[in-house]
């Protein structure tokens, strides 16, 4: 952060163009909020709404890490975020008995994303989500 004096007495605040990179609970935080609302809405879609077997829970556990799953009539998804920061997603197609899992972070330590990198990392799960669930 830089200071500038205006003529005028006014101090000017200007911001280093190196973006802020974010502790890993902040990370986390991020990426299980925008997760759980389009999760969220996934499930409030369409007939899945009505039916019976969708399933939508959220569980923190105390020291351990969250867990998301989204159940639909055939298929479920799994988003584990870990305390370590270690985030992967898993999507289980129960007709034809099939398992995909993809890691989007391994272990990671405070500061070692931007919230850009951390969005792009939101971005790539919600396209894993979608091309699944076709």
């Amino acid at each position: 952060m830089l200071l500038f004096y205006v003529n005028s007495g006014i101090y000017i605040e200007v911001k280093d163009m190196e973006e802020e990179k974010l502790s890993r609970a902040d990370t986390k935080r991020l990426f299980i909020q925008e997760l759980e609302r389009y999760l969220l809405r996934i499930s409030q879609k369409g007939d899945r709404l009505r039916k019976s077997s969708t399933k939508f829970s959220v569980a923190r556990y105390s020291g351990l890490g969250s867990k998301i799953k989204l159940y639909l009539s055939n298929e479920q998804i799994y988003v584990r975020v870990f305390t370590s920061g270690e985030i992967n997603i898993s999507y289980y197609d129960t007709f034809y008995g099939t398992e995909t899992r993809k890691e989007i972070s391994p272990k990671f330590t405070d500061g070692t994303y931007t919230e850009n990198e951390v969005k792009l990392m939101i971005k790539e799960t919600k396209k894993f989500i979608r091309e699944s669930l076709r």
